[in-house]
């Protein structure tokens, strides 16, 4: 019973591991039960003996990308390292969460305005409140640009997603190839840390 239950996990684990590859990683947010059952390697009635159903696997998908990413976001938060460690932390975090699953936050705000589904409330503590009032504090001490503490951490937001998320438009934008592009994307922590700590250019 315990081999059949641990055989019963990964498979399903398997289907999910494809569905994101295929809806994050290549973008192929319209794939079908049976496109998805067959990257898997499995037949799709299995498929839906898991899931029930293509909606199923994607509410699925998407809810466990969402908490899995914002664990690892409160995670890094929360730590008692100084504040510039956070900092780089974050940016690898959204970096890595970017260059892996490129085509996520597409996914989920097609899921969210398709499907008029609302985000899940975390259920986890809230760690954003003492944050931001440890970013105000380095404002204040002077060692990063004075704004309103949210609008901090959106533009390293933007700076870390929105390069890698629009490289096929913004490498025509700028009439570069697009090995050139990512030839810049490379650099792109050192850049964004040069950004958000401008006395330690």
């Amino acid at each position: 019973m315990s081999n059949m239950s641990t055989l019963n996990t990964n498979t399903e684990e398997h289907i999910k591991t494809v569905a994101r590859q295929i809806f994050f990683a290549e973008g192929r947010l319209n794939a079908t039960t049976q496109e998805i059952a067959d990257a898997a390697g499995v037949n799709r009635t299995l498929l839906n003996y898991y899931f029930r159903s293509r909606d199923a696997l994607f509410d699925q998908v998407f809810d466990e990308a969402m908490q899995h990413l914002r664990h690892r976001i409160e995670s890094s938060i929360s730590s008692a390292a100084p504040f510039r460690e956070k900092m780089e932390t974050l940016v690898d975090i959204l970096l890595d969460e970017i260059t892996q699953y490129p085509y996520r936050e597409i996914f989920i705000i097609t899921q969210i305005n398709q499907k008029e589904n609302k985000l899940k409330p975390p259920t986890d503590k809230n760690n954003w409140p003492s944050f931001l009032a440890e970013i105000k504090k380095e404002m204040d001490a002077g060692t990063i640009p004075t704004m309103e503490p949210i609008d901090y951490i959106l533009n390293i937001y933007s700076m870390c997603i929105f390069p890698i998320l629009m490289k096929p438009i913004y490498s025509h934008m700028l009439r570069i190839t697009v090995d050139e592009y990512q030839e810049k994307l490379n650099d792109r922590k050192a850049n964004i840390m040069a950004y958000v700590f401008p006395q330690n250019k």
